[in-house]
């Protein structure tokens, strides 16, 4: 299996099928599947003699050639081949499509043909990029596409169908019907390997392949169960060109290299159109190193040779070598290039030492000398935090890997971290990628073990080899995808942590025991190191044939683009069991959460989910009952329950809280105190009959000032309303003056409206905080949405939000 080869089949096939001279029309998608596999050399040498956009309608009228259009089957692209037809440029026009087109569109493409020029159409599966043999991305880059939908769990809708179609063209273009495994934790996965089974179905001739006795397994992967590969530092050629400069497309952008000449400015990096590279991209650096001086060395024997010119002869020979002998020259030039601006980036910014540590991190459970000074490593996080060589992303990827291996470490140091981040100059903006990695990859979120102890595979340091200057460092991370690899190579990969989508599996029992062809699919983005790791195990295992895939690859900079991509909380729907009033079941405040205890799990965890990694989740009863929601009240600042809380609740609460979160019993015979009083960070509006001791309760342990007052003439204010510190929603027969009064009395903004498709209990259907809002299940998209803007929920400013995460996070930990 080679996808490399793959398209370009489809390309030498769409241009041997047409003889004579031709034009080559490619749209913004197309473009880049055919630079990656063939050069514009190759394409002259088979009469394509210009190749341009569709989108570009400045072209000259030529009818005396043939046309060759390879486009991607979008609304976009089949509006520019309309407009193309309509009036067209060439004689006759040959059109290839990279994926399945509808009847409709096809339909669509006769009726506009009045001129008749149109010869063929057909559909070549090349609708991905083929980066490596075994190696294919999507290309789906931020901010083009986006990967999530309303939650991290949720897919955006375009990418999700971009991600089928890309996947099904892979598959066709490599003939392969699979089986299909995903990750059982991973909602994502489930879905895409669900409609991917479903079109296959659909397809059923276009799948019509020769069966195997060992049918192919496409087996897809989620990003959030290794959020640590794509972090790490990288000391192979091809990975380290990507994590330090970028590789788009095979191109590498070098016009910001102090000094570099105008004809490096960009320059193409491809194993199938560069053997030097072919053979060198899996190299560290200190191999890489001694590759490249051979190399220059290579040139220079060749230089030396031309230059002895005595002869016809000999000029006859640098005639005939002249074009070989330029490539030579400028290869050399361009690899040179890169080897010396990664070696500068390495020693500028203090690579080897920061890499260390990420290995460390990755690798070993060594608490004390990751985080303070370590005599024998002579490095730890805090040191580097606060070196001036060291850059403001790494310093962040540091404090990433801490937080994701000591996430449940009792005591851990996640929040004196954060603070010398701070102290440091680096931005709230950037520190808040800390809570934003544990909500997408938290222990909790995550697969498998990610920070086993197994041992690892490592080159360790070795001393100056081939180039002076240029060392290995260890490399002992594995990335986790390696193992589930392995146990299903072997046939040992569970069913329970890897399902078959439901009635996949085919051919007799045990016929899928074990792989042979496998398409690994990371939902995400996959990373070169796991592109290596690939590459590896193809040419060390005999009879395995492996293809690796994503949505995109990543380096560390696109990797922590994805975390700050992540959605804002908006409003959730949920229910506790059969009920709709999960104000009744729940309470939320900015720093902690309640929720009931004897609920259904999937309650629990909508709270969980959406919150766990940012502030605490605790699953409690108040005085027995599990209308915890109703019978205590609470802000970021402290928690009041009756005095009816026995000590055990009171101190299963106490150990969940954050310190900085006051928790006191009230006595008072309105002892529903979720009904008769509601509140924000700042104000409180209570019963008009509460006991005067209470109030003074409510002031001193909430820290907001007390207003005794009614809603709509009603005396339970917590029932009918439900506050932020961003806005309120209050009974719907608040008249307009009442609203302004409390407004003005809030200093927020107030809007009358329901919950649950019309209830006035406004309190007992909802729960809300700065960021995020959850509602009943029967809450219609238009209460939604009066939430979502009221509570500032979708027009908040996304720093002021992740920066109330973030402290709700240091609170977590402090």
């Amino acid at each position: 299996m080679d996808v490399i080869k793959a398209v370009q089949n489809y390309v030498n096939k769409m241009i041997d099928e047409v003889p004579g001279m031709k034009v080559l029309l490619l749209d913004t998608e197309t473009t880049p599947i055919v630079s990656l596999v063939a050069t514009q050399s190759n394409l002259l040498a088979k009469e394509c003699y210009l190749i341009d956009r569709i989108d570009n309608r400045d072209r000259d009228t030529l009818r005396h050639l043939k046309c060759l259009c390879f486009l991607r089957p979008t609304s976009q692209s089949m509006q520019w081949l309309v407009e193309e037809l309509r009036e067209p440029c060439y004689g006759d026009y040959y059109i290839y499509f990279s994926n399945t087109i509808r009847k409709s569109d096809v339909e669509q493409l006769a009726e506009v043909d009045e001129h008749e020029v149109v010869r063929e159409i057909q559909e070549y599966y090349g609708d991905y990029l083929a980066i490596n043999p075994d190696l294919f991305s999507l290309g789906m880059d931020m901010p083009e596409y986006r990967l999530f939908g309303n939650s991290i769990s949720d897919w955006d809708t375009h990418t999700f169908d971009r991600s089928v179609q890309g996947v099904l063209a892979n598959l066709l273009s490599l003939k392969k019907k699979p089986v299909i495994r995903y990750e059982a934790a991973s909602t994502m996965g489930k879905r895409l390997a669900q409609e991917i089974q479903y079109q296959i179905q659909h397809e059923g001739q276009l799948f019509d392949f020769r069966k195997t006795d060992t049918p192919p397994v496409l087996l897809i992967l989620d990003r959030r169960s290794d959020p640590v590969t794509p972090l790490l530092s990288q000391w192979t050629y091809q990975a380290m060109v990507h994590g330090m400069i970028g590789i788009h497309n095979g191109r590498v952008d070098l016009s910001n290299v102090p000094d570099i000449k105008k004809e490096l400015k960009e320059i193409v990096l491809s194993p199938d159109q560069d053997p030097f590279f072919k053979k060198s991209m899996y190299l560290n650096l200190g191999d890489l190193g001694a590759n490249i001086k051979s190399y220059v060395d290579e040139y220079q024997v060749k230089t030396k040779s031309n230059m002895n010119i005595e002869s016809i002869a000999d000029m006859k020979r640098f005639v005939e070598e002249y074009p070989e002998f330029r490539k030579l020259s400028g290869n050399v030039s361009k690899h040179v290039a890169l080897v010396s601006e990664l070696s500068r980036r390495v020693a500028q910014e203090n690579l080897l030492e920061v890499s260390e540590l990420e290995q460390g991190l990755a690798c070993n459970e060594n608490h004390n000398a990751d985080l303070k000074h370590s005599s024998c490593a002579n490095q730890n996080i805090q040191r580097l935090i606060g070196s001036e060589n060291v850059t403001e992303d790494a310093k962040i990827v540091l404090v990433l890997l801490y937080a994701l291996r000591y996430e449940k470490t009792p005591n851990n140091a996640i929040k004196s971290l954060i603070d010398l981040l701070d102290r440091y100059g680096v931005s709230e903006y950037k520190s808040s990628l800390i809570p934003a990695i544990l909500k997408y990859a938290g222990d909790a979120h995550r697969q498998g073990d990610l920070f086993s102890n197994q041992s690892f595979l490592s080159r360790g340091r070795s001393a100056f080899k081939g180039l002076k200057g240029v060392e290995n460092v260890y490399t002992q991370h594995t990335p986790l995808m390696a193992e589930t690899i392995d146990l299903l190579l072997k046939g040992r990969l569970k069913d329970t942590t890897h399902p078959f989508v439901e009635n996949n599996v085919v051919g007799p029992p045990g016929s899928v025991s074990r792989a042979q062809d496998i398409i690994v699919f990371f939902i995400g983005g996959t990373t070169y190191e796991e592109a290596r790791y690939v590459a590896q195990l193809n040419a060390s295992t005999p009879g395995a044939r492996i293809v690796l895939g994503g949505t995109s690859v990543h380096n560390t900079q696109s990797f922590l683009g994805l975390l700050q991509e992540q959605p804002l909380i908006m409003a959730v729907r949920a229910q506790f069991e059969n009920s709709n009033e999960i104000g009744v079941f729940s309470l939320l405040t900015n720093s902690y959460c309640l929720v009931a205890v004897g609920g259904s799990e999937n309650f629990y965890s909508v709270f969980e989910g959406e919150l766990g990694d940012v502030i605490p989740v605790i699953h409690t009863s108040i005085a027995g009952c599990r209308i915890i929601g109703r019978l205590c009240v609470g802000n970021k600042n402290g928690l009041l329950v009756p005095n009816t809380t026995t000590d055990q609740e009171l101190q299963h609460i106490r150990n969940s809280l954050p310190e900085k979160v006051a928790v006191q019993r009230v006595e008072e015979r309105l002892s529903a105190l979720g009904n008769v009083i509601v509140c924000n960070d700042y104000v409180a509006l209570v019963h008009p009959d509460i006991d005067r001791e209470t109030e003074e309760i409510i002031a001193d342990v909430l820290g907001v000032e007390v207003f005794r007052q009614t809603i709509a003439d009603q005396v339970l204010v917590g029932a009918y309303s439900s506050l932020s510190n961003q806005g309120g929603i209050v009974h719907p027969r608040t008249s307009i003056q009442d609203q302004d009064e409390l407004s003005s009395l809030l200093q927020i903004p107030l809007v009358a409206g329901t919950v649950n498709r019309g209830s006035d209990v406004i309190g007992a259907g909802c729960v809300v905080n700065d960021w995020c809002a959850f509602a009943g299940m029967d809450t219609t998209s238009t209460e939604l949405s009066v939430m979502e803007s009221i509570f500032k929920l979708q027009d908040a400013q996304p720093t002021a939000i992740v920066n109330e995460m973030r402290d709700a996070l240091v609170d977590t930990y402090s």
